[in-house]
């Protein structure tokens, strides 16, 4: 198999991967948040392998291409996801109790938080990437929000703007990795 590699820096995106790793774990995250199934079994291989050890190595890779935005955004929602992962199969087998309330809005604040800084660390890149987060952003806002509130509704938006911001890494995923075998531009992102 022939490597995926940029002409212009002689080099392997390693954003491909992350991005799929994110866009499957939140997608499926929220879908399952919005009631469409309970059980948790693919939710945690998902969380721990493809959102948590996959963005995490492409964290990794993005160090090694110095890419200080790509290590920062994917090793840490690695990390986000294999705790989550993690906290979901201790808890189902009942190794701890849920986080409370008080420690899960928080918990969410922090991450809101984290994001509302990768959202404006990404000002001058693709407009498309700057959406994603701005939808990152709401997704932990609106569901920090509905965890503090006890509001159901609000859960719900910021499951709304999981599945959006979801989508929208999984065409920044497509176009990296067409544009990177068919050459530049053969799927726009602005």
């Amino acid at each position: 198999m022939e490597a995926n590699i940029d002409q212009k820096t002689n080099q392997i995106n390693p954003d491909i991967v992350g991005l799929w790793g994110f866009s499957f774990a939140t997608l499926l995250d929220n879908i399952a948040s919005l009631g469409f199934w309970t059980e948790q079994s693919m939710m945690i291989g998902t969380a721990i392998f493809l959102g948590g050890i996959a963005q995490f190595v492409c964290g990794m890779m993005c160090f090694r291409l110095k890419d200080v935005f790509g290590l920062v955004a994917f090793t840490f929602f690695g990390l986000f996801w294999m705790a989550n992962g993690t906290e979901t199969f201790m808890v189902s087998v009942g190794l701890i109790k849920s986080s409370s309330v008080l420690a899960t809005g928080w918990y969410l604040c922090l991450w809101t938080l984290f994001s509302l800084m990768l959202t404006l660390g990404c000002l001058k890149k693709p407009k498309t990437l700057f959406y994603t987060l701005v939808f990152v952003t709401l997704l932990l806002f609106f569901k920090m929000l509905g965890v503090w509130c006890h509001s159901n509704g609000l859960i719900i938006v910021g499951s709304i703007c999981g599945i959006i911001c979801a989508v929208m890494a999984i065409y920044l995923a497509v176009a990296s990795f067409l544009n990177q075998l068919l050459g530049d531009k053969t799927i726009p992102v602005k």
